[in-house]
């Protein structure tokens, strides 16, 4: 098995699901609307560590190897523009 530059074992970036909502329309001539949801379900991002336990991850939970897993959050964007 490879090793990475410091001699830890390899990553993997588990899978999570995404769904986005996007809606944009032209309010009049001139004027149109975007609103935009990224990120709805805000499933929990996880970094895990290969199997060789040679290496401590950053944070062992219940004897997993689990290097790093957070929730990205749920993002909102709303824009409005005019057109000449």
């Amino acid at each position: 098995m490879q090793r990475g530059g410091t001699g830890t074992d390899n990553y993997y970036e588990k899978p999570f699901h995404q769904v986005d909502f996007v809606y944009q329309g032209q309010l009049t001539k001139n004027w149109n609307v975007k609103f935009a949801v990224q990120n709805i379900l805000d499933s929990k991002y996880r970094i895990l560590l290969g199997e060789d336990k040679s290496y401590l991850p950053l944070r062992v939970e219940d004897g997993s190897n689990v290097l790093t897993d957070y929730y990205r959050g749920v993002t909102f964007n709303l824009t409005v523009g005019y057109t000449f």
